[in-house]
């Protein structure tokens, strides 16, 4: 009980204090760089945006359309380049949150479906599938951000939640050495459109199943 109670203690602030921090260095960077009517206009637009009456499934996540895995072969083709991060082991648990990630490369063949299956309040989430060398596939879903942005700021995006999934991985494994419950996040990572615009996208494998988001 003490471990769970420091993990959870230690992870919340550490982690809200690195994310504000980072978000307050962000828009200051931004805001430096553009006209006064621009951050005026764009902030009321989120003002406004927030006050919205919003139905519940969209704020909770909500699924568009069932996903038609028989239907892959039909989708368009892309080449990308594949990120995959992980977390060095360190033995205090504390010096995992501000951690440089460890990353590999690698170039991949996938297929996207055409229209996104499923929206939250920030993402819409896409039906993938990873063409693997021996003819069989590997079913992912890939996101994008519904307020687009210039590619760099959408790879920092997604970056950021890498970072954060990483270290609650890291710490859920921790938990679960030290108890009799099991605590797993899913392992993600980034991709690169290697044609068109060069989209990013945030990667995770598919999960069937009827889930409640918190």
């Amino acid at each position: 009980q003490q471990f769970c109670k420091a993990v959870v203690s230690s992870t919340t602030s550490s982690i809200a204090t690195s994310v504000v921090r980072w978000h307050k260095e962000k828009l200051a960077q931004e805001h430096a760089n553009r006209p006064l009517h621009a951050i005026v206009e764009e902030e009321e637009g989120q003002s406004s945006e927030m006050s919205s009456n919003e139905d519940e499934d969209v704020a909770l996540g909500r699924c568009l359309e069932p996903i038609d895995w028989a239907a892959a072969s039909g989708w368009k083709e892309h080449r990308v380049c594949a990120f995959s991060y992980s977390l060095p082991h360190l033995p205090d648990l504390t010096d995992r949150i501000d951690c440089a990630l460890e990353v590999v490369t690698s170039q991949k063949t996938v297929r996207i479906s055409p229209s996104p299956f499923g929206k939250g309040r920030m993402r819409l989430a896409f039906a993938m599938v990873v063409l693997l060398p021996d003819g069989r596939t590997r079913q992912f879903v890939a996101k994008q951000h519904i307020k687009r942005r210039d590619r760099d700021q959408e790879r920092q995006l997604h970056y950021s939640d890498i970072v954060t999934q990483e270290v609650a991985r890291s710490f859920a494994a921790a938990f679960t050495a030290e108890s009799k419950k099991k605590l797993q996040f899913l392992k993600v990572g980034l991709m690169q459109l290697e044609d068109g615009d060069g989209e990013w996208y945030y990667v995770e494998p598919y999960m069937s199943g009827d889930y409640t988001k918190y």
